[in-house]
């Protein structure tokens, strides 16, 4: 009996400990966000998103694990799919290494030598020769990149030196990458605010995105007259 009772006290010590340890662990890989995904925390209403301050980066080699909550890195297509459907992720891999547990917004240029339609020497983002291959490399990025980015924004900015002006065609690609994009949230290109009455119509419901990114002009005094008058014309499009 003694040791039948020696051996039923030893599982229950170890059970005991087991659970413990467990709790411990999976308290501290909660606090850390590696259960976003399966809690479904990653949404807009989560304060973290909500706390933006950090820093954008052209150079991802400088991005350190700083105090500040966002971290804003860009990418071009041509680094990533150097060939077509031949990848190279240590960028990204870099960048999400680096960034800790910070939020990421990844920004993907449409620059690509032989996969866009850029003239040779133009410097702009210009749309894919093939839009269903740049379709590919975006659910080939989505899948490597699950559940470590959620914010992604397709191309830099909206303005008319960029996508050779052809806005109809980059919310083709954008209407298409939202079918495919599951968890993640698509943020616009950026909206120059001074100017919104020349992008409005092209930010109509359903257009795929999430989240609208604006630039206000450094010290203008109608910023905040334009923001009403931005989120009055959106609300009555929608």
């Amino acid at each position: 009996m003694g040791g039948i009772k020696s051996f039923f006290g030893s599982r229950i010590v170890l059970i005991f400990l087991f659970v413990v340890v467990s709790e411990i662990l999976s308290i501290y890989l909660i606090s850390l966000g590696k259960f976003d995904f399966i809690v479904n925390k990653n949404n807009l209403r989560n304060i973290k998103y909500q706390e933006v301050t950090g820093t954008i980066y052209s150079d991802n080699s400088l991005i350190k694990k700083d105090d500040n909550s966002w971290v804003e890195a860009r990418v071009t297509w041509q680094d990533i799919e150097p060939g077509l459907d031949k990848y190279n992720w240590s960028g990204v891999d870099k960048v999400i290494q680096n960034s800790g547990n910070r939020p990421i917004l990844l920004t993907i240029l449409i620059k690509h030598s032989r996969l866009s339609l850029c003239v040779e020497g133009e410097e702009q983002e210009c749309p894919p020769r093939n839009e269903q291959e740049f379709i590919n490399f975006i659910s080939s990025l989505f899948d490597h990149t699950q559940g470590r980015i959620l914010f992604f924004q397709i191309g830099d900015q909206l303005h008319k030196s960029n996508f050779q002006e052809d806005f109809k065609n980059y919310l083709s690609l954008i209407k298409q990458i939202d079918r495919l994009r599951g968890d993640r949230i698509l943020v616009s290109s950026q909206i120059p605010l001074s100017s919104w009455q020349d992008y409005d119509k092209y930010l109509i419901s359903n257009s795929g995105f999430q989240v609208l990114k604006i630039q206000a002009d450094t010290g203008a005094i109608d910023t905040l007259e334009n923001i009403e008058k931005f989120n009055s014309a959106l609300k009555e499009k929608a």
